[in-house]
């Protein structure tokens, strides 16, 4: 019976947006084991050395893992995904900020096209202040990132980051001010309706935006649809 599973869940991927609920155990094996699987084949096809790579930068209060979907889609298609190593999020963006850093110099990565959910896109964005690291990225995506803030954020005194992603925290005004990578080279994805990320906090001016035909603040980081986005994006 097993050896119909990666049939079934195929099928899946094609009629679900929601990848992230897609995790499922069939006895000790993952259905996104499978999809890796069904993919080797393509990803081996395709010519990497016109793939860009990817920096995928998580958001607050998660961790890598919960972007194995993500990731295992952009490498589908052809893509070098590199994943900083920055825990919860939980600390100053600046030290978050380092650990990116520190993952592009020891990989070398050149023209490098970061991709930020939440938090991560301002950790992306707080990168490219330094002029010696612009010269490195191609672009950068976002993806339902509170550039003006996120209400949530007084509610989790905890986290110095979620401080600093406060409604007019000084931080992002700040950041906001600076003269950084070039705004027509950031662009800024967010849902048709986000309930913990304002519409109007979701981009800044200059900055390009795209608005997945969806729904909801995970929503919208776990989507097919925001995955095929980003792919298309990253390899322009």
């Amino acid at each position: 019976m097993e050896k119909y599973f990666p049939l079934i869940y195929l099928k899946l991927m094609l009629v679900s947006d929601v990848v992230k609920e897609l995790f499922l155990d069939l006895g000790g094996r993952s259905l996104v084991g499978y999809w890796s699987f069904l993919n080797r084949s393509s990803v081996g096809s395709l010519k990497r050395s016109q793939k860009y790579p990817i920096v995928l930068i998580h958001g607050w209060l998660d961790n890598n893992s919960a972007l194995t979907p993500f990731e295992q889609y952009l490498k589908s298609r052809g893509f070098q995904v590199y994943l900083p190593q920055i825990g919860l999020g939980l600390q100053d963006i600046n030290k978050l900020t380092i650990i990116v850093k520190k993952l592009i110099e020891d990989k070398e990565l050149k023209e490098v096209v970061l991709v930020g959910l939440c938090l991560g896109g301002i950790v992306g964005l707080n990168y490219a202040q330094d002029p010696k690291n612009q010269k490195l990225i191609r672009k950068i995506i976002t993806v339902a990132t509170p550039f003006y803030g996120a209400p949530l954020g007084k509610f989790v005194p905890f986290s110095l980051s979620a401080r600093q992603l406060r409604t007019k925290s000084d931080f992002l005004e700040k950041l906001r001010q600076k003269n950084f990578f070039p705004r027509s080279k950031i662009i800024c994805l967010r849902a048709k309706g986000d309930q913990l990320v304002p519409g109007g906090s979701s981009h800044f001016k200059g900055a390009r935006v795209k608005t997945v035909d969806c729904y909801g603040h995970v929503n919208l980081q776990s989507n097919l649809k925001t995955f095929q986005l980003v792919a298309r994006l990253a390899k322009n």
